[in-house]
């Protein structure tokens, strides 16, 4: 236990499986996000999974879990390499550079995180609604270009804003004469805007077409359990935690190939094995992609070591433990997958190398015990679309070393 910022509070950092155990499953719900916390994210997320607790959540969750049945994501496999393809497509429009006159290959430099931020936007989109943004070609999308104004890692005045908020109350800092603040507030009041348009679009198609739509809306539409706004609430946390944590990790995964260049041939060469570039027009299943284990292990391994969310934090709302540790109601309680997932006393002396073979065998670590991995979190509050997540993320990596050989452009850096 310590203390936080001016010793206000005290604080905890669990560092263990066992006491991760405690606080995302045992006494889940003794545990709650602070709520500045919860008030900032509403502005991007609504009120939807992320953002809400206690009874609220329990009922939003079980309301939400038959759209990411393990079936149902099984069925979009052949959607994420559709769209893998367009991926593939798009970086080679984009390649700059002057094809290398002694190959045959064409040669180039493409920054790659603003491609994968719109595939995998035109991905939830296409799950989500059954509606295709296309985004990978047309970046004038107004809901692109809503998310790519507070997404864009360039723009790091709204994650100062996000830290601000936490220190200070709200209504002083939106008095502030501060472009970011603006800048938040327009993006949410048309990303509302636009995710209420699609809601009556889509409640008008399910009336003129009832059957065939099999969208995570449609299916949400049909269960009638949400109002207007609250499938508003749920759509702006499946966008925005849908496509920025893929893409994220598929902008992490090409690095780490890139700078491991037998990793990435030994995933193409798998890859290759099961979808040779010769059929042109290939198509991925569920069982096919199940039967690329290195490309998983690869996955898993990017995922351990780059964590979408790499810390995360919970407020004790009752007196509770961690084990044998008294947590009086306030406490803070720190949760870093960035730590817990390279600890070496759980993955090795090598646990921040790159690594993928270390996920073969019976006795690695995330099958001894499910809390040596905790990029998803787990429990009540684990993340709903994780098995999303790594089908898309498989595709994609897929789909893009089978085309590409990947280099990183100028002197790594770590």
């Amino acid at each position: 236990m310590f203390r936080g910022v001016f010793h206000a509070r005290p604080r905890l950092l669990v560092t263990t499986p066992e006491g991760l155990q405690d606080v995302l499953n045992t006494h889940a719900y003794d545990y709650e996000k602070e709520d500045r916390a919860r008030r900032f994210l509403s502005r991007i997320l609504g009120h939807g999974l992320i953002v809400v607790e206690g009874k609220e959540h329990k009922l939003q969750r079980k309301s939400v879990a038959p759209a990411f049945h393990g079936k149902h994501i099984r069925d979009l496999v052949p959607l994420f390499w559709r769209k893998a393809i367009d991926f593939t497509n798009a970086v080679s429009l984009e390649m700059v550079g002057a094809k290398d006159p002694t190959s045959k290959l064409k040669t180039g430099v493409v920054e790659i995180s603003a491609l994968a931020q719109r595939i995998t936007l035109d991905i939830i989109g296409l799950a989500t609604f059954g509606r295709d943004f296309n985004t990978i070609v047309n970046s004038g999308d107004e809901l692109a270009q809503q998310y790519e104004t507070l997404l864009n890692p360039k723009r790091a005045n709204i994650v100062l804003l996000f830290t601000l908020n936490m220190f200070f109350p709200p209504r002083i800092l939106y008095y502030l004469p501060w472009k970011a603040q603006r800048t938040l507030e327009s993006a949410s009041i048309n990303l509302r805007r636009i995710c209420g348009q699609l809601v009556r679009d889509k409640k008008r198609d399910l009336v003129e077409k009832p059957s065939g739509q099999i969208d995570i809306l449609s299916t949400l539409i049909k269960s009638g359990t949400f109002d207007d706004e609250g499938y508003v609430n749920q759509l702006l946390t499946f966008l925005a935690a849908g496509h920025e944590t893929t893409s994220s990790a598929l902008t992490w995964a090409l690095w780490l190939l890139s700078t491991h260049p037998n990793v990435q041939e030994r995933t193409r060469a798998e890859v290759l094995k099961f979808i040779p570039r010769s059929d042109a027009n290939a198509t991925m299943d569920a069982s096919t992609l199940d039967e690329m284990h290195y490309l998983t292990a690869v996955c898993n391994e990017v995922l351990r070591l780059y964590p979408t969310v790499p810390n995360t934090a919970r407020e004790a709302k009752r007196d509770t433990t961690i084990g044998n540790q008294r947590v009086p109601k306030g406490a803070f309680v720190a949760i870093s997958p960035w730590a817990i997932n390279r600890l070496p006393s759980i993955w090795g002396p090598d646990a921040s190398e790159f690594n993928p073979d270390r996920w073969f065998g019976d006795h690695q670590p995330a099958n001894q015990n499910a809390y040596n991995f905790v990029t998803f979190i787990h429990g009540p509050r684990s993340c709903i679309g994780q098995g999303f997540s790594r089908s898309e993320l498989r595709c994609l990596l897929a789909a893009t070393v089978r085309r590409f050989q990947v280099v990183c452009h100028g002197k790594p850096q770590r």
